[in-house]
């Protein structure tokens, strides 16, 4: 039997990646979240057993693909090839995101649409190259088109108020934060919009710092603040409401499960880091390769 270790170039390959075992797991334990029979907060049914007994094909498809997206970004991430793992987990990404937004979708994403997903993945994926100090190129064009993405997504998403001048959200984004700072009225009167507006703002500041990186301003530490600012969005809501009920009514299972798996497959932050990683990924099998 031949012991001789791999090649350099195949041992390079075949390095893992945590980030892809890290999104994998979160994308089960989101589903775990949603669907157990202790503190499952919309179903008392295992995932695998809505599957079976599912008579949607709709539904089925979104179950299966999200459990099956999970369980191949562990393995493939702890044991496949990069230079193919990352194509075989891009096709799944592509097909969850239509999937998810389906109306009829078990696992339905709804509070972002699909360009402002899309830009919060390729930030996410900027800043994770940048934190390791790898493919730098690709880590900057990469941040920085996400940033200018979710700008575009924010500009082009307009918001019309009986009997008021339609604006986009961006505009009104703006316009709140600042008002706030300064102590000044907001547009709206909704309920914990604060909540909003730091979300929304801690997202605004990841697309600069994104931005930034055509400048020069780059590095472990800077993509590190860009995740931070990043995720800090997707999860301040949820957090905040989850601070809010827990103060009210104590702890239950069932109530963190419902925030927690709300962050992870409505808002898609799960979805987000998986197609983070896949980007990161493949802008690392290239960089290998040149």
């Amino acid at each position: 039997m031949d012991a001789r270790p791999p090649p350099a170039d195949e041992a390079t390959a075949r390095r893992r990646s945590l980030a892809l075992v890290i999104a994998g797991s979160l994308m089960l334990l989101a589903a775990l979240l949603r669907a157990n029979p202790w503190f499952g907060s919309a179903n008392t049914a295992w995932p695998w057993e809505i599957l079976l007994e599912s008579r949607s094909p709709l539904l089925t498809a979104s179950w299966g693909l999200w459990l099956g997206s999970g369980v191949l970004a562990i393995v493939l991430g702890g044991w496949g090839t990069r230079r193919w793992r990352s194509v075989v987990l891009g096709a799944t990404c592509l097909v969850l995101l239509f999937t998810c937004y389906s109306g009829l979708a078990g696992l339905m994403i709804d509070s972002n649409s699909v360009p402002l997903l899309a830009g919060t993945s390729l930030l996410m994926a900027g800043f994770l190259l940048q934190s390791v100090e790898r493919a730098p190129a690709a880590a900057t064009a990469l941040s920085a088109t996400g940033g200018l993405l979710v700008i575009w997504a924010l500009a082009c998403a307009f918001d019309y108020a009986p009997a008021a001048e339609p604006r986009s959200q961006l505009t009104a984004l703006v316009h709140d934060a600042l008002a706030r700072l300064t102590g000044g009225d907001v547009s709206v009167a909704r309920p914990n919009y604060d909540d909003i507006l730091s979300s929304y703002g801690a997202l605004l500041l990841g697309c600069v710092v994104g931005a930034l990186g055509l400048a020069g301003l780059r590095g472990a530490l800077v993509g590190r603040i860009g995740l931070t600012l990043v995720l800090a969005s997707f999860l301040i809501p949820y957090v905040a409401s989850y601070a809010r009920a827990l103060a009210l009514e104590g702890f239950d299972a069932t109530t963190l499960a419902q925030h927690a798996s709300q962050a992870l497959i409505p808002a898609g932050l799960a979805l987000a880091l998986l197609g983070a990683a896949v980007l990161a990924d493949l802008a690392r099998a290239a960089e290998e390769r040149a």
